[in-house]
């Protein structure tokens, strides 16, 4: 599977009521499966491949981004992720531990992870190619 097809798949993994799970990569909850982010992804670390790993890497991509840009939910605030200067020493120094995907799944809710995945999907969905659109006279007069 390619990258897009494994943030496709995971993100159906846990979209039902009941499918995702926190604190933990795989459970079982009322014999139904239940992943947390990553285990969607690993399918509970049975299924790592390369692409897994890469659209992990994608989701990290997009924490990064929503962390700069301070778009992160509030529920992240607890481990200093909501101090305004980004280049504060405090906050370079949590960004590794504090938006890793596994505390984001763990502080957030289902509906924030699949939306998650719904940017990463966006980010890696090839965009169309422009239209040549054909160079009219008027165009070619300097």
């Amino acid at each position: 599977m390619s990258v897009l097809e494994e943030l496709k798949a995971a993100r159906t993994r846990i979209s039902e009521p009941g499918s995702w799970c926190k604190h933990t990569l795989h459970t079982i909850e009322d014999g139904k499966d239940a992943y947390c982010a990553v285990g969607a992804l690993t399918r509970g670390v049975i299924g790592l491949t390369i692409e897994a790993s890469l659209a992990i890497d994608e989701l990290q991509k997009v924490l990064q981004k929503r962390f700069f840009m301070g778009t992160l939910p509030t529920a992240t605030a607890g481990c200093g992720l909501s101090t305004p200067d980004p280049w504060e020493k405090i906050v370079k120094d949590n960004r590794r531990r504090c938006t890793s995907i596994a505390q984001f799944n763990n502080s957030t809710s289902q509906a924030e992870v699949l939306a998650l995945f719904d940017e990463a999907i966006a980010d890696n969905t090839p965009k169309p190619e422009p239209a040549n659109e054909p160079v009219t006279e008027r165009e070619l007069v300097i």
